[in-house]
C-alpha cells in the first residue's frame, strides 16, 4: 500500500520510518492512518468513535470492514501515538498534540479517551 508512504507515519519510530512496513502489515495501524485520512479530507473537526460506531473506510478503492478491527486495537493504537498508557482508565484522559501532513496539509489532534475506553474523541486543534 504505497499510498502510505504520502499520507500518515505517526507513531513510528526513527528506526520504521523507512516505507510504512509497519502500516502495511498491521491493519490496525492501516486503519487508524487512513481513518485520519477520511477526517482531514472530510474537513471534519471531531469525531467520537465507540465499538459500535467504528466507520468501514474506503481508500484506493479497497474497503475495510469495521467488524473486520477491533475496536479496542485502535484504542489502544491511538493511546500510544498520542502519549497515553495503553491501558483503561477510571478517568477522562487527553494525550499529548498529534501533529500530521495529509495530502500535503497540516493538521493537529487531539485524542481524549473516555473510561474505560467507553468512547474516544478525536479533535482537530484549530
Amino acid at each position: 500500500m504505497q499510498f502510505l508512504n504520502n499520507i500518515l507515519k505517526f507513531g513510528d519510530t526513527e528506526d520504521n520510518q523507512s516505507g510504512g512496513s509497519e502500516a502495511e502489515s498491521n491493519p490496525t495501524v492501516t486503519y487508524c492512518n487512513i481513518l485520519f485520512y477520511h477526517l482531514v479530507n472530510n474537513e471534519e473537526n471531531s469525531t467520537i468513535l465507540t465499538k459500535d460506531n467504528l466507520p468501514d473506510l474506503e481508500f484506493g478503492g479497497d474497503c475495510i470492514k469495521a467488524d473486520e478491527i477491533s475496536y479496542k486495537a485502535v484504542v489502544n493504537r491511538l493511546k500510544i501515538v498520542s502519549g497515553l498508557n495503553p491501558w483503561p482508565s477510571k478517568e477522562i484522559v487527553t494525550g499529548d498534540k498529534i501533529e500530521m501532513i495529509t495530502s500535503g496539509q497540516l493538521s493537529s489532534w487531539q485524542i481524549t479517551v473516555f473510561p474505560d475506553d467507553q468512547q474516544m474523541k478525536i479533535e482537530r486543534i484549530v
